[in-house]
């Protein structure tokens, strides 16, 4: 038989349970270690996991709530598990990176052998910085990344003009109907404008260049039946976009069938060359930032290291704050983080 406290606290519970947000707080007041956790006065600043050090490291950025963004220092070797958060920095700035991972002791920073980042400026500067015998290594992903964006900027601009010459052929026509109805004296009539003309496939212009977004990020064996179709008006009615589209093909390629350094610099130098004689401006400008990246791009083909762990690790945070609805407590939030990756 149940005595009346036995009683009073299964309601209790069911009552919690039915009110997630009265559950979250229970568990962060009472039932975790989070009000006895150490690092909870500075888990908004940063948080330091010196053991989960290694010799090959990621560094990366993430945002939590209302753009406001942290960078993260992951081991590779947890393989985006357990043990895989090295530390949390609360912004991108250089100066705080170098503050925070200087905890490390210099013996075991000593031992780091390779981390892989972005583009990033400041994170170049605290990762030289932080660990001195470390080689840096820019993933591939965000070089294509960026290659990529040029192609679109190449779209966009096409689709631009087209909306513009649509809307002009548009008021062009309106015009001369509204005046030859205005001749006749049946100026009440409502003008009806003509649909504008389609292609083969059915798109007009402007829908052509806007539903060829995903299709220029992709290679063309994963194109679809229809997208190899699209792809096929698309370079015909506007040569240059494959023209682009192409020079990106051929950087893919440097990073498929490099072999070495040595061969993937040959490669990157005559790539660059075709870019800069190209009327490619956005490309242009990509070309010129892997010229000055150029000797950390080619860490990559050392032993092919790639930020692929770092970025899981990103998806899992995002993740789990779309989860949660976003984040009200970045406090409790790291305490659950750490749990599950510190």
């Amino acid at each position: 038989m149940l005595d009346n406290n036995t009683v009073t606290n299964r309601s209790l519970e069911a009552t919690l349970f039915v009110n997630g947000d009265d559950v979250g707080q229970a568990y962060r007041d009472h039932w975790s270690d989070f009000p006895t956790w150490e690092e909870r006065g500075h888990a908004t600043e940063y948080l330091l996991h010196a053991g989960n050090i290694g010799p090959r490291l990621s560094i990366d950025e993430t945002s939590l709530t209302r753009g406001e963004l942290y960078t993260l220092l992951t081991n590779n070797a947890a393989r985006g598990g357990k043990g895989s958060i090295v530390a949390t920095v609360k912004g991108t700035k250089s100066e705080d990176i170098i503050r925070c991972l200087r905890q490390i002791p210099a013996d075991e920073r000593a031992k780091v052998e390779v981390v892989t980042m972005d583009f990033s400026e400041s994170m170049r500067i605290a990762v030289e910085a932080a660990f001195p015998n470390a080689r840096i290594a820019v993933d591939h992903f965000h070089i294509i990344r960026l290659a990529q964006e040029a192609v679109q900027q190449e779209r966009i601009a096409c689709r631009k003009e087209a909306m513009e010459r649509q809307a002009a052929e548009q008021r062009r026509t309106r015009g001369m109907m509204e005046f030859a109805l205005g001749v006749t004296g049946r100026k009440h009539i409502r003008v009806s404008l003509p649909p504008p003309g389609r292609l083969e496939n059915g798109d007009t212009r402007v829908e052509l260049l806007a539903r060829s977004r995903y299709l220029l990020f992709s290679t063309p064996d994963k194109w679809t039946e229809s997208q190899r179709q699209r792809a096929g008006i698309l370079f015909a009615q506007y040569p240059h976009i494959k023209d682009v589209y192409n020079l990106v093909g051929r950087l893919r390629a440097i990073f498929r069938l490099g072999k070495n350094p040595t061969d993937a610099a040959r490669r990157l130098s005559q790539w660059y060359d075709e870019v800069m004689e190209s009327r490619f401006e956005h490309l242009k400008v990509v070309a010129e930032t892997i010229l000055s990246r150029f000797d950390h791009i080619l860490e990559y083909f050392v032993d092919h290291a790639t930020n692929a762990y770092a970025e899981s690790i990103n998806s899992k945070i995002k993740a789990f704050r779309c989860s949660l609805h976003g984040v009200s407590d970045p406090a409790f939030f790291f305490f659950r983080v750490m749990r599950i990756l510190g």
